[in-house]
């Protein structure tokens, strides 16, 4: 079953559970649509929630006192579900626990929003084991990603390559919007917005090949930018805008932080992902969905991380996006010298 098919359901019982903030986008343009004709209950996580509450939609968030698989039995133990529609992570969740629960008479579907490692969604790192956590129907966003999971011996007839809800809605942001966000947070209308989208690494010091992009790797293209907006001619004004991961430590790349010599502002869950992006000039980070936001908002948009830059041309969507690879400092320096 497509998400076309999906949005055509009349008289199901639906539930849908998410914990990352992609999934949690990726399900709120959807919600409304499927709410009119059939009956649906929403779980959500922390991070999923953020998305969600900007969409006014009603949840009920994880019990964060309680296991991921004590949530996942509460969540199934009241009603009887037609289908299930669940998010999917990298790491342990209250979806992966729920794939192993007996829910025979559901159909139930996971939904890759994202890109990267694919394959590790379905995944138990600890056991070093693949397709642990596997669905019957899975949703992509890329042919790319369908290509990598059949790779991974997952049935090429149990995966369907979706157009995503929430990036497809996406439009170029105006100028009287970023004026106004800019008055909003005292930013001169002259100054150009550097925003550095950072990249949470992996939580568990655990080898296993295509986990997350190591610390090491984002320290080092992250001490690129600095050395690059360190050296911008001091004619012109900019902010370095640094949007920090949810799961990332608070003293992450601080020491870098410090090295800055630009007028430069932190930013942790505060303020919305879009109002960041409508009044950024230039989005940068390396393999964050943000970057996919702020490109189809008509932001200029780069990457350091050359895989994202190939995933984004794959990716089913009414518009085309754009994410141009960069990882020397000095084409970097011409990029914003010449383009902003």
């Amino acid at each position: 079953m497509d998400l076309k098919k999906f949005l055509e359901l009349k008289n199901k019982n639906i539930l849908i559970c998410v914990s990352d903030a992609g999934s949690g986008l990726f399900i709120s343009p959807i919600v409304p649509k499927i709410k009119k004709k059939n009956k649906v209950k929403i779980f959500s996580g922390e991070k999923s929630s953020i998305a969600i509450k900007n969409s006014n939609l009603t949840y009920i968030k994880h019990d964060n006192k309680k296991t991921f698989k004590q949530n996942a039995l509460e969540i199934i133990k009241d009603s009887n579900y037609d289908y299930i529609l669940l998010g999917t992570s990298l790491g342990s969740s209250v979806e992966k626990e729920l794939t192993q629960l007996s829910l025979k008479s559901s159909h139930i579907i996971s939904i890759i929003d994202h890109c990267p490692n694919p394959s590790l969604r379905f995944a138990n790192i600890e056991k070093k084991e693949k397709n642990f956590y596997l669905t019957k129907i899975i949703w992509v966003i890329s042919a790319t990603t369908k290509k990598t999971l059949i790779k991974n011996n997952i049935k090429k007839s149990t995966i369907f390559i979706v157009e995503h809800p929430y990036l497809s809605c996406l439009q170029k942001v105006s100028n009287y919007k970023k004026n106004l966000i800019k008055k909003k947070l005292q930013i001169d209308y002259d100054t150009k917005v550097i925003t550095y989208v950072s990249e949470g690494p992996p939580k568990k010091n655990i080898k296993w090949r295509n986990r997350e992009v190591h610390a090491s790797v984002i320290k080092k293209n992250f001490i690129k930018l600095i050395n690059t907006v360190n050296s911008l001619p001091e004619y012109k004004s900019y902010l370095l805008i640094i949007k920090r991961h949810p799961t990332e430590k608070s003293n992450f790349l601080n020491r870098e932080i410090n090295k800055i010599k630009i007028n430069t502002l932190i930013i942790e869950d505060q303020i919305e992902v879009k109002n960041i992006i409508s009044i950024s000039d230039l989005c940068i980070g390396m393999g964050s969905m943000m970057l996919f936001e702020s490109a189809l908002s008509g932001v200029k948009t780069i990457t350091m991380y050359k895989k994202l830059s190939i995933d984004s041309k794959n990716i089913k969507l009414k518009n085309s996006i754009m994410i141009d690879y960069i990882r020397s400092e000095r084409i970097l320096y011409q990029y914003i010298l010449n383009k902003l």
